[in-house]
């Protein structure tokens, strides 16, 4: 199935981004990283291993030089398809972790929570009490988490990058000033483009 990727990503990565045929890419998660200051050695860290693993992460440190910071930060969790959060004492009571959960939980997107330190439940964010938690504190199996994180982020791949599309869609008719009720469901504009092409 046809699946239109997002140049703008491939300048997210550290290292070359995954070759792709006509603009047609395979069915990758695309993770967006949520953490305090404090917790980035271990967000660094974790990100490698989901790359090794063959997701594509999104985090702060890969703001190209003189980007808008907001708008950067907005248009990657618009174009993920999940959101992990790093919850630990510093990230639950950091404005800018708060606002980019908050932006997550308004586009729908998949909640990855990992806690890496552990906060009494009273203080853990309304957002992030229903998913279920991967824990990756010190005395944790860091190895099966990783493995479960990973499954995590590919199950229901297809409705994700579905979902991910409309929002990509949604923010180019934005910025175009076109009618919203104009828009095509992407299945169907796949669909039609099929029939025309054949």
């Amino acid at each position: 199935m046809f699946r239109r990727r997002f140049p703008w990503f491939d300048r997210l990565r550290d290292g070359p981004a995954p070759t792709e045929a006509d603009g047609q890419a395979s069915a990758t998660p695309v993770v967006f990283i949520s953490y305090a200051r404090e917790d980035r050695g271990f967000a660094r860290s974790l990100a490698s291993s989901l790359e090794g693993q063959g997701l594509l992460t999104v985090a702060d440190w890969k703001i190209p030089t003189g980007s808008d910071y907001k708008e950067w930060i907005a248009r990657s969790i618009d174009e993920s398809t999940a959101f992990l959060f790093i919850m630990s004492e510093w990230s639950i009571d950091s404005e800018p972790c708060l606002g980019e959960l908050r932006r997550a939980v308004h586009q729908q997107l998949r909640l990855l929570p990992v806690v890496r330190r552990r906060v009494p439940d009273e203080r853990v964010p309304s957002e992030l009490r229903l998913p279920n938690w991967l824990f990756f504190e010190d005395e944790d199996n860091k190895e099966a988490q990783l493995l479960a994180l990973v499954r995590d982020a590919r199950t229901d791949l297809d409705a994700d990058l579905e979902e991910r599309e409309w929002r990509q869609r949604d923010g180019q008719w934005e910025r175009a000033g076109r009618p919203k009720w104009f828009m095509v469901a992407p299945s169907l504009d796949r669909l039609a483009k099929s029939y025309q092409a054949a």
